[in-house]
């Protein structure tokens, strides 16, 4: 039996586009949540290409500044400094704090 579980539905049309977007863009799949329920996006291609960041109700807010295109495998650590978004497995290659403390 796992350890964890969690419950997933579809929600049709959750995730607005970015402005001046066509579409989202081309994906990992990699998707991570912040403790705020902000949410990361792994995106490949076009100008908003990188880590986009989601509300929960899927409005475009922005790009993690300085963010890889090409970012695969991320998740979102606690650190005394806020949150940061960091490979799943060591050594991270790219670790930017993606919010202050307090502001995530």
């Amino acid at each position: 039996m796992p350890a964890f579980s969690a419950h997933y539905s579809l929600v049709r049309f959750w995730a607005s586009v970015p402005i001046y977007e066509k579409q989202i863009g081309k994906m990992h799949g990699d998707i991570a949540v912040s403790s705020k329920n902000k949410v990361y996006v792994s995106v490949q291609g076009g100008s908003k290409a990188g880590v986009q960041m989601y509300d929960n109700k899927g409005n475009h807010l922005r790009n993690v500044p300085n963010a890889p295109t090409d970012f695969h495998g991320f998740v979102i650590r606690k650190t005394e400094s806020g949150e940061t978004a960091t490979n799943k497995l060591p050594p991270a290659k790219w670790a930017p704090a993606i919010s202050p403390p307090r502001t995530v």
